[in-house]
């Protein structure tokens, strides 16, 4: 009966002890999870990114980093000694900075810095490679190309102004070849060259693309943007719809009647009246529908007398972009 007894006794005892190791071990679990975290943010490197952004804007943008707190950005001018912090974001918060007022042309170099808070205070991880960028003009966006009706063969190009520039530099070049021209040739010619526009003078037998950057002039030098994404006329209207929109000119506007059956041969052309014809002139599809019908109306049709004549308008078989207009005299 007593060494039951004394077994019990030391059961007991031995369970009393295991109760009271067990917090002290679970305590000891978060100061051994902190210490690896400490360890794992010591090894870490951010990735940074810098590019400009606008003519005195760069932008930072980092890749997040598990179990970090926040992060810090520094910086410099190309060629000074020290760094100056200038951005602390926490985690959660966007994983970009805007650097403003900013130098056009000057280069600033940028490191980021993760941490994590702790108990001992901020743990730091390794710096990132250092990023180079200066602040140039932003890269301008072509919106439309097309053939003025004022004059033809010249074409007029548009963008997006850019906030800041002092000027654009078009580029261009025929296409499937490979040299593009920034300077007047005997390609084309531009002559006049404003703030989101552009007019050129070249010959619309041949298919072109263009592309365009803007610059900053500082100290009289000039800094340039990247060009614009090089861009294409886009034909904007067909053969059938030309025809179209000049029929319906002649009947709307100046009461003309059209006469498909003379053309085809069905009934044949009336005696003492004769067909003459009109050649307005090569319709490039540089030029919207509009401005074609527009320039045929005003440059070559309205001395014909036209509510006195039957017209027919037809579209060059061999070469569709020529138009013909023929009228029934007599």
């Amino acid at each position: 009966m007593k060494k039951i007894l004394t077994g019990l006794l030391a059961l007991l005892l031995i369970t009393q002890t295991a109760y009271a190791e067990s917090p002290s071990e679970s305590a000891a679990q978060p100061v051994q999870q902190e210490a690896q975290d400490k360890a794992d943010i010591k090894t870490q490197k951010p990735v940074l990114k810098a590019a400009s952004y606008d003519v005195t804007k760069i932008k930072l943008s980092w890749e997040m980093i598990p179990d970090a707190d926040g992060y810090i950005l520094y910086r410099k001018a190309e060629g000074a000694k020290n760094y100056q912090k200038i951005y602390t974001a926490e985690s959660g918060e966007s994983s970009s900075y805007i650097d403003t007022g900013r130098t056009c042309g000057r280069t600033y170099c940028y490191k980021l810095k993760a941490y994590q808070e702790s108990t001992d205070g901020r743990i730091y991880s390794k710096a990132s490679q250092v990023k180079k960028a200066h602040a140039r003009p932003r890269k301008p966006v072509i919106t439309s190309l097309f053939e003025k009706k004022e004059r033809f063969a010249e074409l007029e190009l548009r963008w997006k102004p850019v906030s800041g520039a002092s000027g654009y530099q078009i580029a261009v070049r025929e296409i499937g070849t490979k040299k593009w021209y920034t300077k007047n040739t005997d390609i084309f010619t531009v002559y006049r060259s404003k703030d989101g526009y552009a007019h050129i003078g070249c010959s619309t037998d041949y298919a072109y693309e263009f592309k365009v950057r803007a610059y900053k002039v500082i100290r009289g030098k000039r800094i340039y943007s990247l060009y614009s994404a090089p861009y294409r006329y886009h034909e904007t209207w067909t053969n059938a719809q030309l025809k179209q929109a000049i029929e319906e000119r002649l009947v709307n506007e100046y009461g003309a009647e059209l006469n498909d059956i003379y053309i085809d041969g069905e009934v044949k052309t009336p005696e003492n009246s004769s067909w003459s014809t009109c050649w307005p002139m090569y319709l490039s599809k540089y030029a919207s529908l509009e401005d074609a019908v527009d320039y045929i109306f005003d440059h070559q049709y309205t001395h014909f007398g036209l509510k006195d004549h039957c017209i027919k308008v037809w579209l060059h078989e061999e070469d569709p972009l020529y138009c013909g207009v023929s009228f029934l005299e007599g």
